[in-house]
């Protein structure tokens, strides 16, 4: 009798962990999770993935995109077939774990899962007021103003901007200032100030 009620609580969990492992049930109806979640493209304020449907018939989807460095969660639900969706509201410069599950009657699928960052939101509009506050022959140092307030897209000012001289990367500077050196003189430089 031992014996029979150890082999009975094996074979429990064993189907346990393959339900678990597979999907969920209820009355007789597995659920299967979507499958190959993949990220197409992750910028600063949206995500679009794609997956392959769960092909357990009638389900509709709920995806949640966690931070996994700050504390936002936003959850989507989809009533379509979910092969491409583009997730649109998340906040710029997080990595986010995105966890996809197929829902029948209120039975939820084991979750797909994948990983993406988004990218830091940037200014739509150019520094201004750019100004030559020294120059000497092969010397010349410039200074400039933030972008107008409506261009910064809701960052909280500009981190670092990036300096180009004739096409080429020079530096990078948090400050509103930069001093380019070993210029050639009599000839015409094109500087570029990017935020």
């Amino acid at each position: 009798m031992e014996t029979q009620v150890k082999i009975a609580w094996w074979s429990i969990l064993v189907a346990l962990a393959i339900n678990c492992h597979l999907g969920a049930t209820q009355n007789n109806v597995t659920v299967l999770p979507p499958s190959e979640l993949k990220v197409l493209s992750a910028q600063a304020r949206f995500i679009l993935i794609s997956m392959t449907p769960s092909p357990t018939s009638a389900v509709t989807y709920k995806l949640i995109f966690k931070s996994v460095n700050i504390n936002v969660t936003k959850t989507v639900f989809d009533s379509q077939s979910a092969s491409l969706l583009n997730i649109v509201g998340l906040c710029p410069d997080v990595d986010y774990r995105i966890e996809a599950y197929a829902i029948l009657n209120d039975v939820f699928s084991s979750p797909a899962i994948a990983y993406a960052t988004t990218k830091p939101d940037v200014p739509t509009g150019p520094p201004t007021n750019i100004r030559v506050i020294s120059r000497g022959p092969t010397v010349v140092t410039i200074e400039w103003n933030d972008p107008l307030s409506e261009d910064i897209n809701d960052r909280d000012g500009i981190i670092l901007y990036h300096i180009k001289l004739n096409g080429s990367n020079v530096g990078s500077t948090s400050e509103r200032m930069f001093t380019l050196t070993n210029l050639q003189p009599g000839r015409t430089q094109h500087i570029q100030i990017i935020p």
